[in-house]
């Protein structure tokens, strides 16, 4: 089955998303609130589970959102192990026209007690 999206359907989707009608720096700050609590500093033994509670915040929410990169590798400065996973989250700002704010997600491993952890960093912009 295809459904077919109208402009009308489209433009009242547009225009009562709660994202849409703010500026950028509203959009940054608002989303480092509600996940950035909740993700940066955090460890967890399965980074893989942690990236995808950020995706399920996202499709929660409604949010435009694309994934756009993972690379997955050993940190420079200490050889860890590090995923980065970096996406976009797309909005009609308060000028009425089509904005995006970009962020990463970074998990790093952190190895103490024989138990290998991932903790995260969220980076907003």
């Amino acid at each position: 089955m295809i459904i077919l999206k109208t402009a009308a359907y489209e433009e009242v989707e547009k225009k009562y998303h709660f994202l849409n009608g703010r500026s950028h720096s509203e959009i940054k700050s608002m989303l480092d609130k509600m996940i950035g609590s909740k993700l940066r500093g955090k460890c967890a033994l399965d980074p893989y589970e942690v990236s995808q509670r950020l995706w399920n915040i996202f499709d929660k929410y409604g949010f435009k959102w694309t994934m756009t990169g993972t690379q997955n590798g050993q940190d420079e400065s200490d050889k860890a192990h590090r995923i980065q996973w970096t996406f976009e989250v797309h909005f009609v700002n308060n000028s009425n026209r089509p904005d995006t704010i970009y962020g990463n997600l970074i998990a790093k491993e952190y190895t103490r007690t024989d138990e290998k952890k991932y903790c995260f960093s969220l980076n907003i912009y």
